[in-house]
């Protein structure tokens, strides 16, 4: 019977390292992209990173959230897989100052564009958001060095959430 939990109890840290190679990865690949990290929030559920877009003049910061889907146990484990949510936010600051502008931005209504980004406004922001599920089995096995399928998917990804704040301040009654 010890020797059953000590097999679950290794399991679970296994489960958490993984996270923490994820959130590594993440910082690693963000970093490759031009993107210097400002913030970091780590929580037992969650980790959140934010990254300031050096080198990108669309969009001010990135926000990384890095989340199992429904916790970490062995359970969960068993129905999810090995699998880690990313929730990326792009945000855009805007520089607003006659009221008409001011008028026309806060009747803006959130919009969903390419049916999984989200686009919404705050304050002087305009957020994209999406999540992405990775899966760590596949990211670990690959023979590339370990940053390289996620850099790709953290490029497009951002790159799709950039193009749909274009799309929505294009759509945006004048």
């Amino acid at each position: 019977m010890r020797d059953l939990v000590r097999q679950f109890q290794s399991g679970a840290g296994l489960r958490d390292s993984r996270n923490e190679i994820v959130v590594g990865e993440v910082i690693r690949a963000m970093a490759r992209l031009g993107c210097p990290a400002l913030v970091f929030r780590i929580h037992e559920d969650q980790q959140q990173l934010r990254f300031r877009t050096a080198s990108r003049s669309d969009l001010s910061t990135v926000t990384v959230t890095v989340a199992r889907p429904a916790g970490s146990g062995a359970l969960s484990e068993a129905m999810f897989g090995n699998q880690v949510q990313l929730t990326v936010v792009a945000e855009r600051r805007e520089t607003l100052s006659a009221p008409g502008e001011l008028l026309a931005a806060a009747r803006r209504r959130p919009r969903t564009i390419d049916g999984n980004i989200h686009v919404d406004r705050e304050l002087l922001s305009l957020l994209a958001r999406t999540t992405r599920t990775v899966d760590l089995d596949q990211q670990h096995g690959v023979p590339q060095p370990g940053d390289a399928p996620l850099a790709a998917l953290m490029e497009e990804t951002i790159d799709a959430l950039a193009q749909a704040l274009v799309t929505y301040c294009a759509d945006a009654p004048a």
